[in-house]
């Protein structure tokens, strides 16, 4: 018996109850995210079209300001918006000027507010901030060195802080980069001591994508204590900018000690990312994934709805003019998405996931009209966005599917219907991965903060929940090499590895 097996007699949650769950309202939602171009508004307008619920968007550039109307949840629209944009977003804070007694007073005025805005004083913090002002503010004395409640701008130890009547308001905003920084100057510090070896490679734009090729490493041409291993990665621009996806070589020693003994070496070849090819694409790259029965050809699924697929031996290093020109457009979805899997069995069969509420699958052999391919089967059970989708890594038949709707959906291709489908979390399900080495376990990521790992033998309920994350997880994968250990990433900014044999 594996150590999955023995875990899986342990936890034997099958008996787990259901909650009742209270009928949704219709409310308008107001959120509040920068949007600086024509671009930045289409894809936070993509960020929430696909909910479940949803019933119309509205964006106000100019105010940086989004409006959904459904059967929603505010918090849920505010943590999409933040995931799916890679911006910062909050429920909209502000007011019109003209509702406020004290628009002037401590935790009202809000010099990055609209024109004639203010913060929300109906929130009990700021209200009681408000109520504090024993006297209006008016225009002739809010700067007037008269007046001891007078505004001052007054520095701090690089960072400016607004003071009024005395009490001095840190930018929420600053406040909160201040601690992503300082975290990461101590973890950075600390790193030496963490990890036998760390490579940092600076990229010009975000990358939503990163995914390490299935080719064995080759031998560095000239030190042979280093391999070379390739990545592929995606970029996520900015309107009026090109968006390419990149193959980088990544250095890596064979053996640590030998690195270390050669850092003071000024002739040594350190440990590395480079960046050596960049292929034009159109729209940014959600999605990118190699085929693991031929490393040279690339999955993409980009902002728009059909998915691409490219032979990298068949590009140039560097993109010569401005032409997007995939070797493969897969049609078949209606609305962009993230969910990409090339079937490690079935070479060429390709599945994809998107806001459509879609799974397309493709057998990218077959004989294209135009390099434009149809799917062979559209798969129709989710109720709301489908987030991810996966193939079984020991039968090729088989592979899962989740989605918004907190559904985690086992599919047969011998029947094009569904084996399974079930409740995974309370919340929005953003990743699957199937045990390499077990053919029953699987791991799902979810929008409840925590990482479930299920039996598809008893499906009906998780073994076991690990709940360390504070935010979102959006991505869960099993190690290739140990059976019981696996890594989860979430919206806290933390990559925690789990070892379930401890």
């Amino acid at each position: 018996m594996g150590a999955l097996d023995h875990f899986s007699h342990l936890f034997d949650c099958s008996h787990g109850s259901s909650k009742l769950k209270k009928r949704k309202q219709l409310q308008t939602v107001e959120v509040k995210v920068r949007i600086d171009c024509e671009g930045c508004e289409r894809k936070v307008k993509r960020a929430v079209e696909g909910m479940k619920g949803v019933k119309s968007v509205d964006v106000e550039r100019k105010a940086n300001k989004l409006t959904v109307v459904g059967y929603v949840d505010p918090a849920k629209v505010v943590a999409r918006v933040a995931h799916r944009t890679g911006k910062k977003a909050e429920i909209w804070p502000y007011v019109p000027y003209d509702v406020v007694e004290h628009p002037y007073a401590p935790g009202v005025y809000d010099k990055k507010a609209p024109a004639g805005y203010v913060r929300n004083a109906y929130d009990p913090q700021v209200a009681q901030l408000a109520r504090a002002s024993s006297t209006e503010v008016r225009y002739t004395t809010a700067f007037s060195d008269e007046n001891p409640a007078a505004c001052a701008i007054i520095e701090g130890r690089g960072r400016r802080s607004k003071v009024f009547g005395g009490a001095a308001i840190a930018d929420d905003q600053d406040v909160g980069m201040d601690q992503v920084d300082e975290e990461y100057s101590v973890w950075k510090k600390n790193s030496p001591f963490l990890y036998d070896l760390v490579i940092s490679h600076p990229l010009e734009w975000p990358s939503l994508t990163v995914h390490w090729s299935p080719s064995s490493p080759r031998p560095h041409d000239t030190d042979p204590s280093l391999a070379v291993h390739n990545l592929v990665l995606g970029t996520h621009t900015s309107e009026g900018f090109s968006n390419f996806l990149m193959v980088a070589d990544v250095l890596i020693p064979t053996k640590i000690r030998e690195t270390v003994s050669n850092v003071n070496d000024p002739n040594a070849i350190i440990p590395k990312a480079e960046i050596t090819q960049k292929i034009r694409v159109d729209g940014e790259v959600n999605k990118a994934r190699y085929m693991p029965q031929k490393a040279n050809v690339v999955g993409a699924k980009t902002s728009g709805t059909e998915v691409v697929v490219f032979d990298c031996t068949k590009h140039e290093a560097k993109p010569q003019g401005g032409d997007f020109d995939p070797d493969l457009r897969l049609s078949g979805h209606d609305k962009e998405g993230y969910g990409l899997s090339w079937n490690p069995g079935k070479e060429g069969y390709l599945l994809s996931g998107s806001h459509d509420c879609k799974i397309c699958l493709w057998d990218v052999s077959a004989v294209a009209e135009d390099k434009v391919l149809d799917p062979l089967h559209v798969y129709k059970g989710h109720e709301s966005v489908v987030g991810d989708v996966s193939w079984h890594l020991k039968d090729e038949n088989l592979f899962g599917s989740v989605g918004d709707d907190c559904k985690l959906i086992i599919w047969d291709l011998r029947t094009n219907q569904s084996q399974h489908s079930v409740k995974a979390h309370e919340k929005e399900v953003n990743y699957l991965s199937f045990n390499p080495f077990n053919e029953w376990i699987l791991a799902t990521a979810s929008s409840d903060t925590t990482v479930g790992l299920f039996d598809m033998r008893k499906i009906a309920a998780p073994l076991h929940v690990l709940s360390s994350h504070t935010e979102e997880v959006f991505q869960v994968e099993w190690d290739p090499n140990h059976e019981a250990v696996l890594a989860s990433s979430a919206d806290d900014r933390r990559l925690m590895i789990w070892d379930l044999n401890r």
